[in-house]
Parts: C-alpha cells; sequence; structure tokens
C-alpha cells in the first residue's frame, strides 16, 4: 500500500497578484535543485561517505525520489512528497527529519543565522555542498521570483534571490582569507580532469589562465563548457596587475546575461513602482 511519510510545499511566488503559474525553467531548476539537494542530506544522513565528488548511489535515489503533487493556488504552489510509494515505513523513519534539516537550512538562510548552519550541518564540506545546490536552486536575481518552503502548518520561509545569494556566498568565502579572493570571467577551453585545473581565456587581455579547482565543481564545468563563466579563488598577479592564475577556486557559475527587469525601487523606505516594466540588457 502506497504511504506517504513526509510532505511540504515549494512555492514560487513574485510580486503580480493572482498569478497562479511560473517560467518552466524556472520550477524546472527549483525542483532538480531540491532532488539534488534531498539526495545530498539522505547521503549524509544514511552516514555513507561523502567524497570529493558527490556520486549519487543507486539505493539512495530509489529511496528518496521527491514525488510532486497537484499543484495549488499562491502564485504557484507545489507539494512535495518524500518516502511515497510501496516501502514498509517503519524501516525508515528519517524522512521528516530530512525536510527538518532542509527547513533549517532554509531558515539560517533567511535570519542569516550562520550559527545555525554550523548546528544543522557541522561538517563543512557537506555544509559547502548544501550551500551551492540552494543557490543554484534560487531564482536568479532580477527574475523577480522568490521560493517559498512550508512544512504541514508551520510558518513559510521564503528566500528572495538577493539577500539569500549574498548570505550563501558570504558563507562559502569564509574557508578564504579575504584579502586573497579574486573572482574573474573568462571563457571556459580547457579541462585537465586528471590535474584538477581548467584553462580560462581571461576577457581583459585574452591571455590564457589556468585555474585548479576543488573536484565537487566538475559537473558546473562539464554542464557549462565552452560557455563564459565566472571563476572564484585565491589568485597570483602578473607583472602588469593582472591575475595569471587561481588556486582553491570554490566557485564556478555561467555568466548569466538574461536582461534585468525592474518592476520597482525602494528609496528612503518608499516603493516605487514602474508604469510598465524597465528592462535593461545585459552585455560584456
Amino acid at each position: 500500500m502506497a504511504q506517504l511519510l513526509a510532505s511540504a510545499t515549494i512555492r514560487l511566488t513574485n510580486d503580480a497578484d493572482g498569478v497562479h503559474e511560473v517560467p518552466a525553467d524556472i520550477l524546472v531548476r527549483a525542483l532538480s535543485g531540491m532532488q539534488q539537494l534531498v539526495y545530498l542530506i539522505a547521503t549524509a544522513q544514511e552516514q555513507k561517505t561523502i567524497g570529493v565528488r558527490f556520486r549519487l548511489s543507486q539505493e539512495i535515489q530509489q529511496r528518496y525520489s521527491l514525488s510532486c503533487q497537484i499543484p495549488q493556488p499562491g502564485s504557484y504552489a507545489l507539494p512535495i512528497a518524500l518516502g511515497t510509494g510501496d516501502v514498509d515505513a517503519s524501516l525508515f523513519t528519517n524522512y521528516s527529519d530530512l525536510l527538518g534539516k532542509i527547513e533549517k537550512l532554509f531558515s539560517a538562510i533567511q535570519n542569516e543565522a550562520p550559527d545555525a548552519l554550523f548546528d544543522s550541518f557541522p561538517d563543512g564540506k557537506i555544509r559547502n555542498r548544501a550551500l551551492r545546490e540552494v543557490r543554484k536552486l534560487l531564482p536568479k536575481p532580477g527574475e523577480g521570483w522568490k521560493l517559498g518552503f512550508q512544512q504541514g502548518d508551520r510558518t513559510e520561509i521564503l528566500l528572495a534571490s538577493d539577500s539569500a545569494i549574498t548570505v550563501i556566498d558570504r558563507e562559502l568565502a569564509q574557508d578564504t582569507p579575504e584579502d586573497t579572493v579574486m573572482t574573474v570571467t573568462g571563457e571556459l577551453i580547457r579541462i585537465d580532469f586528471d590535474k584538477r585545473t581548467v584553462v580560462l581565456r581571461y576577457l581583459p587581455t585574452r591571455k590564457e589562465i589556468e585555474c585548479v579547482y576543488v573536484e565537487e565543481l566538475e559537473e558546473t564545468m562539464i554542464e557549462n563548457r565552452r560557455a563564459l563563466i565566472q571563476a572564484t579563488g585565491q589568485f597570483t598577479l602578473d607583472d602588469e596587475g593582472h591575475p595569471s592564475k587561481l588556486t582553491d577556486v570554490t566557485q564556478l557559475e555561467p555568466i548569466d546575461l538574461s536582461p534585468i527587469i525592474l518592476k520597482f525601487v525602494h528609496w528612503y523606505g518608499r516603493d516605487f513602482r514602474f508604469r510598465q516594466p524597465l528592462i535593461a540588457l545585459q552585455s560584456l
């Protein structure tokens, strides 16, 4: 008999009242990222080894696959279930705990509470992986959407991309001294998996820069090969003050050149809304 062991609701909301729909790419990104976050926390919760590269076992994939239920009004509210199917509920009692950890993670980001992050994820590697997954599943800044998460009748946690990403990036930068961190933009032109290096063509000088990365970022590089990306890590400067090499690269992400859509501005404690959204095009 099918059994529901744990459930929650994710909600994607924007400033348009009464519009109960969401762009497909934003929904897919949120669901895919949420599933990856569940897999990561489940693997740690089952006390299975997590190496520098996260390898998902078939067992974890089968036992912790999310199910999507019938959407509800509320911009776009989607109930999700964990642990549905023909399983013996007595064998697995940690589904609710897992969703509870996700709730605590989102709450710590919303409240800018690093201590709560450390309490929920004492292992720094798992904590940083979880933060990266949240960063990927959030709507992008400028898209105008927020992500909500709610378990049962508890207070909904609502993450706005701009503030949430600022908190996440600040926490991810804690492992590297601030005065040695640099972000460069370039075209990803070569990857050496044996040496764990990527080569970027640095746009201002058109020179190649070698970047030594942490292995968990390989999936990001494969997804965005031949794309413009940003790399953040410790840097070495040449005689002209330009970066010549990056080591301990902890972030690799594609450049988002999608249009910035401004619907209102906040000024001196008041919100001023445009009659028509102001669209700003980005370029390099």
